[in-house]
């Protein structure tokens, strides 16, 4: 879930609602600001193996991606506090690179806000 490695691990996953699976991350801590990514995961018929590529970046811990339809993905990072919505394309291929579009901050709290 970190390219440059450091104290990560895997904080979250889903599929869509075709079945699609993906997984992100958190920090364990002590690594203020690392960033983190969302990653679509793809099993290799033949050889069984396991192939992701990254569809987000610079996410610090990933909380509660979700899927509403098979248009929107929803996605929270808690040090941000923010949910961000994205547009959402199943149809999307091997690369990835038309998977999600439109990133749109749907909520924020005021850091003086309590959860």
């Amino acid at each position: 879930v970190n390219p440059n490695k450091g104290a990560t691990r895997l904080n979250d996953g889903r599929t869509d609602v075709r079945g699609q699976r993906y997984v992100c991350g958190g920090c364990n801590g002590g690594d203020v600001g690392q960033k983190l990514s969302v990653f679509a995961v793809q099993q290799d018929e033949e050889t069984l193996q396991l192939h992701h590529q990254e569809i987000v970046s610079d996410v610090e811990v990933t909380n509660s991606l979700c899927f509403l339809d098979e248009t929107t993905m929803y996605l929270a990072d808690s040090p941000q506090k923010q949910i961000w919505s994205y547009d959402y394309n199943p149809d999307a291929q091997v690369p990835f690179n038309e998977i999600l579009s439109n990133k749109t901050v749907v909520h924020a709290k005021d850091e003086y806000m309590k959860f």
